[in-house]
């Protein structure tokens, strides 16, 4: 699945930091709106976690004025099991540094 309203340019040199964002701002992870500058593997995690809440809920998980402060909208999320609010939880995860890895998102419990 590819979204080329994410795409922009890297600021060069081999470096996988972006500080311009393009797409719709209810994907935009929250490191975009505290320090204007983003990672594209963590990136495409939140994005990740964003488009499964709204596959498993139908509602979006964040308003574009919560995503800041992360606070989601959970009324949707009482019909959903343990390894699904686990894995929105892991990939969702506000800090991109404790935020699941790329690479290890299938691992999730929810996806075996």
């Amino acid at each position: 699945m590819i979204d080329f309203g994410c795409a922009a340019e890297t600021l060069g040199d081999d470096s996988d930091e972006y500080v311009k964002f393009c797409g719709t701002a209810e994907y935009y992870p929250p490191e975009y709106y505290n320090s204007h500058k983003y990672y594209s593997k963590s990136l495409c995690v939140w994005q990740l976690g964003c488009l499964l809440y709204i596959l498993l809920t139908g509602a979006i998980p964040f308003e574009k004025e919560n995503i800041p402060k992360c606070i989601r909208t959970r009324k949707y999320e009482r019909h959903l099991s343990a390894k699904a609010l686990d894995a929105i939880d892991e990939m969702l995860n506000p800090d991109e540094s404790e935020r699941i890895k790329l690479e290890h998102v299938l691992d999730l419990p929810f996806f075996n």
